[in-house]
């Protein structure tokens, strides 16, 4: 059975963040369930567009197409919709016209079935990041088209509870399922190194993301300060510059923190190489969806101290690192706590994490929603 996903950007775009990894992993695994998949996205991201790859293994096939830096559209792509034949359709983006265009489709076809992840976009401190009338046009252009559509042929995945929650606020009358991103495996090989050898005493802290506002860096860097009153400490920070940078090391170099290092993009093989000697990553962002970089972290031993803003209570209960309150206090108290302790003591809570992710689970997961709705195992 075919099945279309329509996305604004999509792999190798990784700039965007862990959406666009996990939805490649998921379209492999609907693949490797026995569906055919054709992707329909937009070059964004995307560098040397004439080399992308436009086939990644059997039944799974990606269409790129240009597009306009308003809100990514592409004229040809909405053409590719509104043409398109395939009765499942998942959409990546909520605020993307190209979804409310798929949502018409669905409301006059009647024998679409249209799977939603929001991807974190329909919570409360997201929604405040958008503009009041971008906020109120959308979500009142949805309530509108998903009143025309029968609610047998709409549902909505959701990656926390948290997101569930929300959906449910919003759109109350339509059903709602939960399932999380899979653990992805990064590459093991080590690539060229970015990562400065220091003294084995000197325990790493690292944080990976976009810097950005959202990631709240300044606030980082400020925890790690006062666990530097206790501990030997450095604080590596990995990612694209997202309009931040440059504040950021000012502040630094204000105030003589030596032991912050920007480390930069890292390549899948340098980022390996990163999990594999920090000692915890720190996560201070106020709200995320989901958190990628957990996952990534726990494949390496690495244990995780995070906001209770993110969906990672799990860690407490595994002993894999820390979620706690947002404040400096409870941040700092529990980064202490772990970096205190050797890296190879949270090895097996690690594993056991990353065992409620594994593609089986998920896998599980799709499939219950696919039988659910009668597509699964047809031709």
């Amino acid at each position: 059975m075919k099945l279309s996903i329509i996305s604004p950007s999509w792999f190798p775009a990784t700039r965007f963040g862990g959406p666009i990894m996990s939805s490649h992993s998921d379209a492999k695994a609907f693949a490797r369930l026995g569906f055919s998949v054709h992707v329909k996205t937009t070059i964004a991201g995307t560098k040397y567009q004439r080399s992308l790859k436009k086939n990644f293994g059997k039944n799974y096939a990606v269409a790129y197409y240009n597009f306009v830096k308003l809100n990514y559209q592409s004229l040809r792509l909405n053409y590719s919709i509104i043409k398109g034949r395939e009765p499942v359709v998942i959409s990546q983006d909520v605020f993307w016209i190209s979804t409310l265009i798929q949502t018409l489709k669905v409301a006059f076809s009647r024998h679409i079935f249209f799977i939603i992840c929001p991807r974190g976009v329909l919570l409360e401190n997201f929604l405040n990041s958008k503009s009041r009338i971008k906020k109120i046009v959308f979500l009142k252009l949805w309530s509108c088209l998903l009143f025309l559509c029968p609610n047998r042929f709409i549902r909505f995945v959701c990656t926390s509870e948290a997101e569930k929650t929300a959906v449910n606020r919003l759109f109350p009358t339509y059903s709602v399922s939960v399932i999380p991103n899979r653990h992805r495996k990064l590459f093991e090989k080590v690539g060229t190194s970015k990562i400065r050898k220091v003294d084995p005493e000197v325990k790493t802290v690292i944080l990976v993301g976009r810097i950005s506002a959202e990631k709240r860096i300044k606030y980082a860097i400020d925890i790690c300060a006062d666990v530097r009153k206790y501990e030997q400490i450095r604080f590596l920070i990995a990612g694209p510059d997202f309009g931040h940078l440059s504040e950021l090391k000012e502040y630094t170099q204000e105030n003589d923190m030596d032991w912050v290092e920007f480390v930069g993009e890292l390549n899948p093989y340098q980022l390996a190489e990163l999990y594999s000697t920090a000692d915890c990553l720190l996560l201070t962002s106020e709200r995320e969806n989901f958190g990628n970089v957990v996952l990534e972290a726990l494949e390496f031993s690495c244990p995780v101290v995070c906001t209770n803003g993110t969906p990672w209570e799990v860690l407490n209960d595994f002993g894999a690192g820390r979620c706690v309150e947002d404040s400096p206090r409870d941040l700092s108290d529990a980064l202490r706590s772990i970096v205190a302790k050797d890296k190879t003591n949270y090895r097996l809570a690690c594993e056991n994490v990353l065992s409620l992710f594994s593609d089986s689970i998920v896998d599980s997961l799709w499939i219950e929603l696919f039988e659910d709705l009668g597509v699964y195992g047809q031709s």
